[in-house]
């Protein structure tokens, strides 16, 4: 099926649209997305709570209401959070203690909430070591004493390259992380 729009991805033998069907191949061509039903269906849940706070945060953006909207969504987004926070209290990634691909998605959601207010992790310190974790500039380094979360020196690598575009988040239909 050809579907013209974007996110895609093409490899050697495919080519895909849509950001879950993208997220999923790459993650299961690199040995992702969980070791048996159990682990996969944990994973699977959890990468949806992280794709329902994004919707809501999407249908935000794009609203031409997005001022008036912005207050109600930032006094519910601590309820949000918080749950990612209590699970990452007993977990360094989302699987236990593999990285796996509801991380990518975790993460790119609260570097994009972080754009549109940068305080909104200060309450949560598992959040915001999770976030420095992708972040961070070289191998094995600790975050706030909090021993097993190490860096990611290739988004490290990535994120200093020319070829990453920290903006726009949206298109330029959006009232929000667009072209405005």
């Amino acid at each position: 099926m050809n579907v013209a729009q974007l996110p895609y991805y093409k490899d050697e033998t495919v080519t895909l649209t849509q950001f879950e069907a993208i997220l999923r191949y790459i993650a299961e061509k690199n040995n992702m997305g969980g070791a048996d039903s159990k682990e996969r269906a944990v994973l699977s849940m959890i990468n949806g709570a992280v794709n329902d706070l994004r919707w809501a945060f999407v249908r935000m953006c794009y609203n031409p209401d997005f001022e008036k909207l912005k207050p109600g969504f930032m006094s519910s987004l601590p309820d949000s959070l918080k749950i990612f926070e209590e699970y990452l209290k007993t977990h360094s990634w989302i699987s236990g203690t593999k990285l796996d691909y509801p991380d990518f998605n975790l993460y790119d959601l609260l570097d994009t909430l972080k754009a549109l207010e940068a305080s909104c992790l200060d309450a949560f310190p598992k959040l915001k070591a999770y976030v420095a974790k992708f972040e961070a500039s070289h191998n094995n380094s600790c975050f706030g004493g909090i021993s097993g979360l190490y860096a990611l020196p290739q988004i490290a690598a990535y994120m200093k390259s020319p070829r990453f575009m920290k903006w726009p988040y949206n298109n330029r239909m959006a009232s929000w992380g667009g072209d405005h």
